[in-house]
């Protein structure tokens, strides 16, 4: 079924508010933030400070009743206007598979609550 979801859904990105904790890897100091967006393949993230594309980050999402945790690398980044902030966002590079499925079902379902409430 996850094979299926990821390659309908390959590039959707739900716009979709998930409290995320993260690291980089071989750091011991974690971050605290929200996803402005998320995919089964990546998330849209704010940081108050600079992070270095291509870095490894340790992730952990909190999803309703389940932390779903995942090894991303940020693919990008981008300073916010008018402020200290920036954007970047996270490629998923490892996640156990019943996160991920976890991950798809989730999205799936929020796609489909929106749709049936348009």
């Amino acid at each position: 079924m996850l094979d299926q979801f990821s390659q309908k859904r390959r590039f959707l990105r739900l716009g979709e508010h998930v409290p995320v904790s993260y690291r980089v890897r071989g750091e011991q100091e974690s971050h605290n933030t929200i996803t402005e967006n998320i995919s089964i393949q990546g998330a849209g993230l704010k940081a108050e400070s600079y992070i270095a594309p291509a870095s490894p980050l340790m992730l952990e999402l909190n999803i309703e009743s389940r932390v779903v945790r995942a090894v991303g690398k940020v693919s990008w980044i981008a300073n916010m206007p008018h402020s200290n902030r920036t954007r970047f966002g996270v490629e998923f590079i490892e996640c156990d598979p019943l996160d991920s499925e976890y991950l798809a079902d989730f999205i799936e379902n929020r796609v489909n609550k929106r749709k049936d409430q348009a």
